[in-house]
C-alpha cells in the first residue's frame, strides 16, 4: 500500500569473496565477461563430494563475508532511499500545509494523513533487510 518501491525497488546487491573473505567485487565485471562467453568450465563431478569437508568449514565463512560485503552496500542503497521519500513525501505534506492557508478545502486529516504516509515510508525503508537469492561457488585455477 505504500508503494516502497518507488523508493528501494528490488535490487540486486552481488558481491565476491575469496576463502578468506576478502572482496573480489572488482572480479565481477571479468566473470561477467568470461560467464558470457562460455569461458567459465563445470568443476569435475564430485569434486564437492571429494572435498566436502574443506567446503563445509569454508562456505559458511565466505557466506558470512559476503552478506558483510552486501550489507554495507546496502546501507548507502537505504540512505539514498530515506532522503528521496523525506525529500519526496514530506514535501508533499509541506505543499498541503500551504495551500491550506489559502483554500480551507484542504483538511487537517489530509495533512496528517500525508506526513503518517512519509514516516512510515521512510521506516519500511529503514527496515528493509538483504535477502539471499543465489549462491555460485567459482573455483579459479586447476581442481585438481
Amino acid at each position: 500500500a505504500l508503494h516502497l518501491d518507488r523508493f528501494l525497488p528490488p535490487t540486486p546487491v552481488r558481491t565476491l569473496v575469496d576463502a578468506e573473505g576478502e572482496s573480489l567485487g572488482g572480479l565481477l565485471p571479468a566473470l561477467d565477461a568470461a560467464a558470457a562467453t562460455g569461458g567459465l568450465q563445470r568443476a569435475p563431478t564430485g569434486l564437492l563430494e571429494e572435498h566436502h569437508a574443506l567446503f563445509e568449514r569454508m562456505i559458511p565463512k565466505m557466506l558470512e563475508a559476503a552478506r558483510s560485503h552486501a550489507a554495507v552496500r546496502m546501507s548507502s542503497l537505504k540512505r539514498a532511499a530515506h532522503k528521496e521519500a523525506e525529500e519526496r513525501l514530506l514535501s508533499e505534506a509541506a505543499r498541503l500545509r500551504s495551500l491550506r492557508a489559502v483554500n480551507p478545502a484542504v483538511t487537517e486529516g489530509e495533512i496528517a494523513s500525508a506526513e503518517t504516509r512519509a514516516r512510515a515510508v521512510m521506516e519500511h525503508v529503514t527496515a528493509a533487510e538483504l535477502r539471499l537469492d543465489a549462491v555460485r561457488l567459482v573455483m579459479m585455477g586447476d581442481p585438481g
